[in-house]
């Protein structure tokens, strides 16, 4: 027999027992949530990290009751290289890190110091090659660089991408990490993977001079050609163009893509154009979203008068040598001058090309085309024919008017693709340049119906354009946009997507599901046709719908079949198809 005094114990051990074995039935059934409260507790107390773990989360969660157990174990390993599931706010796209990386990640100098008195390595790069000295300069934590660095983290090591300590602050423009890395011996030739020096990636004006006087040459170039004022461009940064151009970089210089800083500033502003454009799209009705930074208006407003002073010397330089009677440099200088007009844009393409008839006029033979420009010339042909590639075609056309931009034929094949491809302005500017150039070419005739043409396709088109807005087909209301030769129609649950060509229209009708009676019927998909006119501002759709059977059955309470009482509850048995059935609608404009 039990005594009275076992009781209370054998008592409290059953209780538990019975508390475990719940415990054990509520993980069995609700597995995920009993399972991670249980892992995100430990992880919370450290319980499950081995001591170089506990420092690592611990410093990424600013939890320092862990970073504490972790430095108080016997058995800690400064080394090791900790993976995280997912990047903390502190350190963000890191997840593999020594804890000496991770203190100098989140900025924590404390941590630092201490890990640097027991003898951290100051060179363990982990996974990526980046030193706790790259990822404190990576980070914007620059104090803590030159703590790093003071300590003896070295200056002139690579990451894994190449990159050394000079390079990152140079690039986030952190002066007194680059100053002191100067003084220090800090070589300033050294490139990255992809032939980048710190001064080709340098942001700020105050860096980039020091890196000048200490040996940068401002004439370095990347693998791709990209010069530092490349960079600056496609970046809007106009204090750092500015100090190119003060450095003598050309404003005319190429890629090997062939790509200018003009080209690339204008291709920053599409970039961030595009951004804000999708993050308009996100925000609340009647917000506005971020005007168009001004420095890059600024930066292709520079770059483009800076190419417009070459333009005009070039041009004032080719009249001249025409004077001297030097004509081979003179249309050498002519070709420049077009060239780079045409980089800032059609209008001072236009009167470049026009300055240059001018002196062609004086001269005893319109001038020939030499063996590059032919050369451009045949390859433009074969995309044309046998390559079917117009891209191809017009890259080749540009390149053999940029060496004869005197070349009458390249326009009129240019005016005739751009045509074909719907870019009806181009198209009649470039048939323009050909009339100016062969007035009394055998196909001047034929040139100037095309461009009447043009002139009445382009008319269309706009009224095409204005097609957009609502429409109704006398009972039901619909919204219609355009976009280049598509159609999208929606409303009454329902969305046309076509294509347009000359009155038709061809796609696809796709309409939402529904409920009714408890049932679910499924969405539709369904091939479309129509027609749209225009001038009689009509649009005609064709299609069909399906018709749906639903099917359901009463339950009362207890869940057994039954009429349908009051207090009983509809069962969905089904949803089948009944019939395609055909559709079609006129649609006419909405009255505003």
């Amino acid at each position: 027999m039990l005594c009275r005094s076992q009781l209370p114990k054998l008592l409290t051990k059953s209780f538990a027992l019975i508390i475990i074995t719940c415990m054990k039935i509520f993980a069995l059934k609700c597995l995920n949530k009993a399972f991670y409260l249980v892992i995100f507790t430990m992880t919370i107390t450290g319980s499950i990290f081995a001591a170089h773990e506990q420092i690592v989360h611990g410093i990424l969660s600013g939890n320092s009751a862990m970073v504490e157990k972790g430095f108080k174990s016997n058995k800690k390993d400064i080394e090791g290289v900790v993976h995280v599931e997912q990047a903390a706010p502190l350190c963000p796209n890191y997840v593999d890190l020594t804890p000496l990386q991770a203190a100098a990640c989140v900025g924590d100098e404390f941590n630092v110091r201490r890990l640097i008195g027991l003898q951290a390595n100051l060179e363990n790069g982990g996974s990526r090659g980046s030193t706790p000295l790259m990822f404190a300069l990576a980070n914007k934590h620059e104090d803590l660089a030159l703590v790093l660095m003071d300590a003896g983290a070295r200056i002139n090591g690579k990451s894994a991408t190449g990159k050394t300590p000079l390079m990152i602050a140079s690039g986030l423009g952190e002066r007194k990490a680059v100053e002191k890395f100067l003084r220090a011996g800090a070589d300033v030739k050294q490139t990255d993977n992809d032939g980048r020096t710190a001064l080709l990636i340098a942001i700020d004006p105050v860096i980039a001079r020091m890196l000048v006087a200490f040996g940068a040459d401002t004439n370095t170039v990347d693998q791709g050609g990209v010069t530092g004022l490349h960079n600056a461009a496609i970046s809007g940064n106009v204090a750092m163009i500015d100090f190119w151009l003060e450095a003598g970089v050309s404003v005319d210089a190429r890629t090997r893509a062939g790509m200018t800083p003009l080209i690339a500033a204008r291709m920053g502003e599409a970039a961030v154009a595009a951004i804000q454009a999708s993050t308009k799209s996100q925000l609340p009705a009647g917000s506005q979203p971020p005007s168009q930074p001004k420095p890059y208006r600024e930066a292709i407003e520079r770059l483009t008068a800076e190419m417009n002073k070459l333009v005009i010397r070039d041009s004032n330089d080719a009249f001249a040598a025409g004077k001297e009677g030097n004509s081979a440099k003179a249309l050498q200088l002519w070709s420049s001058a077009v060239r780079r007009a045409a980089s800032t844009g059609p209008d001072a393409e236009d009167n470049a090309i026009a300055s240059m008839l001018t002196y062609i006029a004086t001269l005893p033979a319109w001038p020939g085309i030499s063996e590059e420009a032919r050369e451009h010339a045949v390859r433009a042909q074969y995309y044309l024919g046998k390559g079917k590639n117009v891209d191809g075609a017009i890259k080749e056309l540009h390149l053999a008017l940029g060496v004869a931009p005197w070349w009458a034929d390249g326009y009129h094949d240019l005016g005739v693709i751009e045509e074909g491809r719907g870019n009806h302005d181009e198209a009649k500017r470039r048939l323009k340049i050909f009339l100016a150039m062969a007035p009394n070419d055998p196909n001047a005739r034929a040139v100037r119906d095309k461009m009447i043409e043009i002139d009445m396709a382009k008319e269309q088109e706009g009224k095409v354009a204005s097609m957009g807005g609502a429409w109704t087909d006398g009972k039901r209301s619909w919204t219609v946009s355009v976009r280049g030769d598509g159609m999208i129609i929606s409303g009454n649950s329902r969305t046309f997507t076509m294509s347009m060509h000359e009155g038709m229209l061809e796609g696809t009708m796709t309409g939402d599901g529904g409920t009714v009676q408890t049932c679910s019927y499924p969405g539709q998909k369904h091939p479309a046709t129509g027609k749209y006119d225009a001038e009689a501002r009509t649009i005609s759709l064709d299609s069909m719908w399906s018709i749906y059977d639903v099917h359901s059955h009463c339950v009362n309470a207890f869940g057994n079949p039954s009429n349908c009482c009051l207090f009983c509850t509809k069962v969905c048995d089904g949803a089948t198809l009944q019939k395609n059935e055909d559709w079609h609608a006129v649609l006419h404009p909405a009255q505003k």
